[in-house]
């Protein structure tokens, strides 16, 4: 990917549209971006960036907060590239997130992320996570990668040259993303301490399994195997005596059974003489009521017969004779009706001719009431036309109201219109006033919002100094548990060394030479010290100074950071306020007064905007006001002069309607409607009550009639159904009494007396069955047990009990050892069996876990006697051996040959992890040394070439995406005009062929070595870039 153009709006230090035509470089070569410091020269990158991925190189600002601060609102932030890649033209028009104004009214509204990207063929590809997807298709890189291998910062690969091999592993952790690897350690020490549990806990359970023996004797050793012995043996001597138990066993079961069979019999003996002495004696009593018993049937049998037989006639001729008396009652009744009726003929018959009489009557009262309906008819067709012609003339009226409203609110209308028109002639002075004051706050805002950011500079430098006070605190603290731990060691060796020559000397002979001097005399031997350190005291008294010199270095190291961390929060907080004020030396207090007066000043001003769009609005609905109202003059003149017409004609209408109401009155032969009602609610009385009377009497007589004929037809019926079932009640009474005879009874009081009530039946016929049932029973028991009675003597039931029990006492004492013996040899038995199955179970675990242990160390550093190298490390210390292998080619070049650097495959010892640290071989003196140990400018060329080794490394890890433009970011400024031109060679020979390197700084010396500029000046609105060629 090469870069053609570059045009940003409203993007980070840049307010308004900039452009940058970068084919003015050429295809390769080197070119400078130069300008002050925070002017925005690593913004283009970002820009860069941003168009591809929607992403900027560093992480202090998001892609929503690129819009610049200094941007006029109506300004569109967006970043457009054109770039080459393959030979083909490509173009990308990105926007992020941010915040703008409304369009209309007041307020701001979220100006979503988009992107859209021109393909050569002109073909496009819209959103933006679309067009981030197509762009890592066509460059084959996503945003991380290419931020890696396009822009080298130089300040990261200085840490990377002279951090700690701990600190170099964290940074290229995340340049390769080895972080996967620290997990598969994890993975395999957790399954190595996993299988190791298991192991534990089947060794464990063999213990727990041999706890569980039964024996009749412990042993007195702890001997496992002693133990399993002992165990079997216990297991042989159950199963011995097991068959000698069961043997014995059978024995004492034929004997039970032999004694519980004697039992059985006897019992069985006994039982049945005892239930043929019981049957005798029922039967006996069952004898004595069998005289009762055969009369109770007698009297029974009679009662059958009554019920069956003659009840039912008896039953049959009472209902019959019943019937009869019933039909005789209701023929005195229909006689007494027929009577009664006869008596009022007569009557009804006189008062039915009278009523016919009075019909002459009744149609000269229908005749005098059709005249009075026509002379109210008349009446009523008056009245209606006297309230059409009242309403007409109500409604005359008000169309007379209605004109005068409608000329009354005609002329209101133009005098309110002349008024406003008077208002509204300040409108257009307010709208200027407001459009003023709009500006006016929008820059007071800006300003406000410029100062408020620079707030937190203040907090940050408070942050930064209080951490460098508590980091040279801690040092100052651990300096002293150094100093005094180093103490006490040298104190420890001191003693120590005394205690070995008194030793030494205690074992001194004369004439046998001294193991240290060879004196054959020994005039002062040392004496043995009273307090003399073990070697293990005094190797303990040495790794604690050792750590505590470890600790004091990292604190020191960062009490270092931290003070540059102050001077750096110091420098920007200068740097800004001289940016604002011209005063590098502004206080936090004059800072947060010029907020506050800056916030009152803006707050002035949106109250005073407020007040005159205010003051506008009102001016503006005024006019509207005017304007709407002046547009409807003339419909309102239009409608009173309506209204005046419609008032002329209602007033007309209203006129000939009561002209012709008068008329229909002058007509009328009654003008009195009351009184024309009362006649004829009069006649109509009358009219009603004689034909009332007419109906009532020729009803009356009809009715009459009708009972008359209907109760003569009831009474003959009545006497022949009666005569009928008189003949049927006395052929019951025959039938009933031929019953009695035929049953065997004298009279009808012999059958009455044989009767008994269902209950009565009930209880003797059940009675009867009982005693036949118990008397049957009785008989065939006392038969039954008799035969079965034997004549032979019983023994003694008693006696043959106690036999039984001691036969089955002996069984169950004789089960009893069988099964304690058997469930002893069974559970043993089990156990062994689990023991060597868990056994077998333990030597798998225990070679696996072997296994596992051995691959846990590797991985992780942790083999005895070996370098502590873990995995991770290992395949970091294969890239960083890549790594310096690219980098030595541009070292050796940038120092004549003089320097090349090596991973340092030692540690100091086997117990602290190592495999990153670098060395540099000095070929002027042919010795290894620190890489710490070279100069500032050597460190720079050393960073330099690392980072051109580290981006070559990766970028033929990225799939050998070929890079076309490279950036570097700040570094040279440490180096001196030698080391500069050779890092500048280095460089030039880089971006031979087709590959572009910009370089940014701030450097003047590169300025003029480098005739290729991109110049980015800040201004107190914004930044802003051009591009220079020469000069």
């Amino acid at each position: 990917m090469k870069p053609i153009h570059v045009t940003v709006s409203a993007f980070g230090p840049y307010s308004g549209t900039m452009t940058l035509d970068m084919q003015d470089f050429g295809g390769s070569g080197l070119f400078l971006i130069t300008g002050d410091t925070g002017a925005g020269k690593t913004s283009i990158f970002d820009a860069i960036c941003f168009a591809l991925f929607g992403e900027v190189s560093g992480s202090q600002r998001g892609a929503d907060q690129l819009r610049s601060d200094f941007a006029p609102p109506t300004a569109d932030t967006y970043v457009k590239f054109t770039f080459s890649h393959g030979g083909e033209i490509y173009q990308i028009h990105r926007t992020p997130k941010y915040e703008r104004p409304k369009k209309r009214g007041t307020g701001t509204v979220t100006q979503q992320p988009n992107a859209v990207l021109t393909n050569p063929d002109g073909s496009t590809i819209a959103g933006a996570t679309a067009v981030t997807e197509a762009v890592q298709n066509l460059l084959g890189v996503d945003c991380r990668s290419f931020k890696q291998i396009s822009m080298i910062a130089q300040g990261e690969f200085m840490k990377l040259l002279t951090a700690d091999s701990q600190s170099r592993a964290k940074i290229i952790r995340n340049v390769f993303h080895t972080e996967a690897l620290v997990s598969l350690q994890k993975r395999i020490k957790a399954e190595y301490l996993a299988w190791n549990r298991k192991c534990e806990d089947a060794s464990r359970s063999v213990s727990q399994y041999a706890e569980g023996f039964q024996l009749e004797q412990m042993p007195e050793t702890q001997d496992f195997s002693e133990l399993l012995t002992q165990v079997r043996e216990q297991n042989r001597c159950d199963e011995q005596t097991g068959r000698q138990l069961e043997q014995q066993l059978v024995q004492l079961r034929t004997a039970r059974t032999a004694a519980i069979e004697a039992v059985v019999k006897a019992e069985a003996q006994q039982q049945a003489r005892d239930k043929w002495n019981a049957a005798r004696q029922q039967l006996q009593q069952l004898e004595a009521q069998r005289p009762t018993m055969q009369a109770q049937a007698q009297r029974l049998e009679q009662a059958r017969r009554a019920r069956d037989l003659v009840q039912p006639k008896w039953q049959a001729y009472q209902s019959e004779h019943a019937r009869w008396e019933q039909l005789t009652a209701q023929v005195q009744v229909q006689k007494q009706r027929v009577q009664q009726l006869e008596q009022r003929t007569a009557q009804l018959e006189q008062a039915n001719q009278q009523a016919q009489a009075l019909l002459p009557q009744l149609q000269a009262l229908q005749q005098e009431m059709t005249r009075l309906c026509d002379a109210k008819q008349q009446a009523e067709l008056w009245q209606d036309k006297q309230k059409q012609a009242q309403h007409a003339r109500a409604c005359a009226d008000k169309r007379q109201q209605i004109y005068q409203q409608a000329a009354d609110a005609w002329n209101a209308q133009r005098q309110r219109v002349d008024d406003l028109r008077r208002q509204t002639e300040n409108l257009h002075a307010s709208q200027m006033r407001q459009e003023s004051l709009r500006r006016d706050w929008r820059e007071a805002s800006q300003r406000e919002k410029q100062l408020e950011s620079k707030r937190n500079l203040f907090a940050e430098l408070a942050q930064s100094q209080k951490q460098l006070d508590e980091q040279q605190a801690s040092y100052l603290k651990q300096e002293q548990g150094y100093q005094s731990d180093a103490q006490a060691c040298r104190t420890a060796e001191l003693h120590w060394m005394r205690g070995q020559a008194g030793i030494l000397a205690r074992d001194l002979c004369e004439n046998t030479p001294c193991p240290v001097c060879g004196s054959l005399e020994h005039p002062h031997p040392a004496q043995i010290q009273a307090q003399v350190p073990s070697e293990q005291e005094l190797q303990a008294l040495r790794a604690r100074m050792e750590r505590q010199r470890t600790a004091l270095q990292q604190i020191g190291a960062q009490t270092a950071a931290a003070s540059s961390r102050a001077e750096a929060a110091q420098k920007a907080v200068r740097q800004a306020m001289q940016d604002l004020f011209d005063q590098p030396d502004t206080t936090r207090e004059q800072l947060e007064e010029a907020i506050a007066r800056q916030h009152a000043h803006t707050k002035q001003l949106l109250e005073d905007g407020k007040r005159v769009a205010e003051q506008v609005s009102r001016l503006e609905q005024l006019a509207a006001q005017v304007q709407t109202m002046q547009s409807t003059l003339p419909q309102k003149e239009l409608a009173a002069q309506n209204a005046e017409r419609d008032y002329h004609e209602a007033d007309r209408i209203a006129a000939a309607m009561q002209a012709e109401a008068q008329t229909m009155l002058d007509a009328l032969p009654m003008r009195d409607l009351a009184a024309m009602d009362a006649q004829l609610r009069e006649k109509q009385a009358a009219y009603d009550a004689q034909n009332q009377r007419i109906e009532q009497a020729r009803c009356d007589w009809e009715r009459h009639q009708r009972d008359w004929n209907s109760a003569q037809q009831v009474y003959q019926s009545a006497c022949k159904q009666a005569q009928q079932q008189e003949q049927t009640a006395q052929t019951a009474q025959t039938v009933w009494r031929d019953a009695v005879h035929a049953a065997g009874f004298a009279s009808g009081e012999a059958y009455q007396a044989a009767l008994l009530t269902p209950e009565q039946f009930q209880r003797a016929d059940e009675q009867c069955r009982q005693f036949s049932q118990r008397w049957t029973t009785a008989r065939s028991m006392e038969r039954e047990y008799a035969a079965a009675v034997s004549q032979d003597e019983i023994e003694d039931v008693q006696q043959l009990r106690q036999a039984r029990e001691q036969a089955e006492r002996a069984c169950r004492d004789s089960e009893q050892r069988r099964t304690q013996c058997d469930a002893r040899r069974q559970h043993n038995r089990a156990l062994l069996a689990r023991i060597e199955q868990v056994q077998g179970e333990l030597e798998q675990l225990e070679q696996q876990t072997a296994a596992l242990r051995e691959l846990s160390q590797t991985a992780n550093g942790e083999l005895a006697g070996k370098q502590k190298l873990m995995l991770e490390q290992y395949v970091q210390a294969t890239y960083f051996e890549r790594v310096l292998h690219r980098a030595n080619l541009r070292l050796r070049d940038m120092t004549q040959g003089r320097y090349e650097m090596y991973r340092r495959k030692t540690a100091e010892n086997n117990r602290s992890q190592s495999g990153l640290d670098i060395d540099v071989m000095d070929y002027y003196t042919g010795k290894r040394r620190s890489v710490k140990t070279l100069s500032g400018g050597e460190s720079f060329l050393g960073a330099l070439a690392l980072a051109l080794g580290m981006s070559d490394v990766i970028q033929s890890y990225a799939g050998g995406v070929l890079v076309e433009t490279v950036f570097l970011d700040e570094g040279f400024g440490t180096l001196d005009g030698a080391a500069l031109e050779q890092a500048i060679g280095v460089l030039v020979r880089l971006s031979g062929g087709n590959r572009l390197i910009g370089i940014i700084s701030h450097v003047a010396e590169l300025k003029d070595r480098i005739n290729r500029q991109i110049v980015v000046r800040r201004g107190a609105s914004g930044s802003t870039a051009e591009i220079c060629i020469g000069g």
